[in-house]
């Protein structure tokens, strides 16, 4: 798993512990017992160059008043005389990826969580891996409406879970979590214009840093959003207090305000309440304006056990399909005879797109259905294709294939002939408004659809850049290239 992002993917802190952070986020409300503290999440690189943001310049800055407000609760909840904090608001809609690593764990886990964000919900996929070891299963996540929706990557069932991650969604490390932070950020030191890839306006490189009280202020709004109860938040903001420290988080946003990046080494208070190094996290954003299809809850689920059951034991994941009790089989191909990556296989009603039935993510993807008619969408890294008015029977399985026509880009990116740290953004040929694939891993290995192609390279903290046009990609193969830069 290297460091990048493709358009088109379905997109918490600690992917190992994510269950357990859900059940007793959600349940909480219930028994009044301990939430998970925050776990231990991993991911990638890290502003470049991995390393501890360096302290704020002593130059003139703003300081941007907190837009928090402090209500009474309602009569109708279930705290009383409590103060809720109410949260800054979310963009209406954006898709966004997260890199997570220990900062002081070079060699431990990386996690990587792609999602998108709509309208209140979101969908997201975590995946896991150890430097020594392989990459272990993605762990599928949709909230919507205070409920949680979890299951191994392509399971056919999914678990619900009353209320929703504490982690997930307002803990340090969460994309929503930055985003509502920047608007707040107690000083900001705006630097130059940085060319970010893909940004359709100029982003100005801004290092914010957050006060301790501001951040306790928006944690606490989040426990108040997870555990009504005073007990439960009680306890998760005790969990969670060696986190409200003054931390340090460098964005890459547009004069609107609109992040595209943002990158820190978060820090945590030790036992005598020193900063150490805590996590080193890389949050990546974009399709604000995109439109499409709305975020909806599986249709296929069943319902996490009761309080007194979970606190014995988790759950076990549904088994999935096999092939012999499969009544829909879709098998995906990058170019012929080669298995797809990155994709999802989406089953609607027949002439009804408005609400998924189930999805996969595997190249073998098998679905148990009802007898009826229906409509597949197959999508791979940003192309698609639909098989509409799917017959499946009673009795005999239905199998269809589906074949793209993907080739490989290898690319290496040298300076003194060393390889450096660099972004890499590809674009159709001529057509640099509509990136197809943004990574941070040099070498690179892209899945690209046969045609030609620009790729965009951007270095040294985006001060420099180089494009190379007119690559050409084939069915099938694999295209090389070295690019050599200046010193």
């Amino acid at each position: 798993m290297g460091n990048h992002h493709r358009r088109g993917q379905p997109g918490p802190l600690g992917l190992c512990c994510l269950l357990l952070a859900v059940l007793l986020a959600g349940c909480a409300t219930r028994r009044g017992g301990p939430t998970a503290q925050p776990s231990e999440g991993t991911g990638n690189r890290e502003q470049g160059a991995g390393s501890t943001p360096q302290p704020l310049a002593p130059t003139p800055y703003t300081r941007i008043p907190t837009p928090f407000s402090l209500t009474p609760t309602p009569s109708n909840q279930t705290v009383s005389n409590q103060l809720v904090t109410v949260l800054p608001p979310l963009p209406a809609a954006f898709q966004y990826q997260v890199d997570i690593k220990p900062a002081n764990a070079p060699s431990g886990e990386d996690t990587r969580i792609n999602g998108q964000y709509r309208a209140g919900a979101w969908q997201q996929s975590a995946q896991t891996r150890a430097q020594s070891t392989s990459t272990q299963p993605a762990q599928d996540m949709v909230a919507i409406s205070g409920t949680t929706y979890t299951r191994p990557g392509g399971a056919p069932v999914w678990t619900r879970w009353p209320g929703i991650s504490f982690d997930a969604a307002y803990g340090l490390t969460s994309p929503f979590t930055v985003l509502r932070l920047f608007p707040v950020a107690d000083r900001k030191v705006r630097g130059p214009a940085a060319q970010i890839p893909g940004a359709p306006a100029p982003t100005y490189r801004t290092q914010t840093e957050v006060s301790a009280a501001t951040l306790r202020q928006l944690l606490e709004a989040g426990a108040a959003t997870v555990a009504p109860d005073a007990a439960t938040r009680a306890t998760l903001m005790q969990q969670v207090a060696p986190l409200a420290i003054t931390q340090t988080i460098t964005y890459w946003a547009t004069d609107a305000g609109q992040v595209y990046r943002a990158a820190a080494t978060l820090v945590s208070a030790d036992g005598s309440g020193q900063a150490t190094p805590w996590m080193q996290v890389t949050w990546l954003f974009w399709s604000y304006l995109a439109t499409g299809q709305p975020i909806a809850a599986p249709a296929q689920y069943q319902d996490a056990p009761s309080p007194e059951a979970s606190a014995q034991a988790l759950p076990t994941s549904t088994p999935r399909t096999g092939a012999g009790n499969a009544s829909l089989q879709v098998r995906v191909f990058a170019s012929p005879g080669t298995p797809a990556e990155d994709l999802a296989v989406t089953i609607y009603p027949a002439g009804d797109n408005r609400q998924p039935l189930d999805w996969r993510n595997q190249a073998d993807a098998q679905f148990v259905l009802p007898p009826g008619r229906y409509d597949v969408l197959i999508q791979m890294d940003y192309a698609q294709q639909w098989l509409h008015d799917v017959e499946v029977g009673a009795n005999a399985p239905v199998s269809r294939d589906v074949t793209f026509d993907f080739g490989t880009l290898s690319l290496t990116v040298l300076r003194g002939g060393n390889t450096i740290p660099v972004d890499i953004v590809t674009y159709p040929a001529g057509n640099h408004k509509s990136w197809v694939d943004w990574r941070s891993e040099n070498p690179a290995t892209v899945s690209l659809r046969a045609g030609l192609y620009d790729v965009e390279i951007a270095y040294d903290n985006y001060k420099g850049h180089r494009m190379v046009t007119n690559l050409r990609v084939n069915a099938g193969q694999i295209t090389s290239q070295v690019i050599d830069l200046p010193q």
